[in-house]
């Protein structure tokens, strides 16, 4: 899960941010768009963040050959699980 970003923690924002993610045939994050807000830009723009900096999936295939996909990812902001 992204780290809480500390001015979201400090103001108590909480919420579920859904992501809509371009995949690319190598596995990484070729684009995010915000598929429902979790009500706090900035919750949003983190999720978008981390996902794009550090997840990787492994490529999804046609004829045997990585091909790039879209997926979509949901995003819990829950203060108590908070890192």
């Amino acid at each position: 899960a992204p780290p809480y970003p500390a001015a979201s923690t400090g103001l108590g924002e909480t919420g579920t941010t859904q992501i809509r993610l371009a995949i690319s045939a190598l596995g990484g994050v070729a684009e995010c768009r915000i598929a429902k807000s979790s009500g706090s830009e900035r919750l949003d723009a983190a999720a978008c963040n981390h996902v794009q900096q550090y997840w990787r999936w492994k490529p999804a295939t046609q004829g045997g050959q990585p091909v790039a996909a879209i997926t979509t990812v949901t995003i819990v902001w829950n203060l108590r699980s908070a890192r």
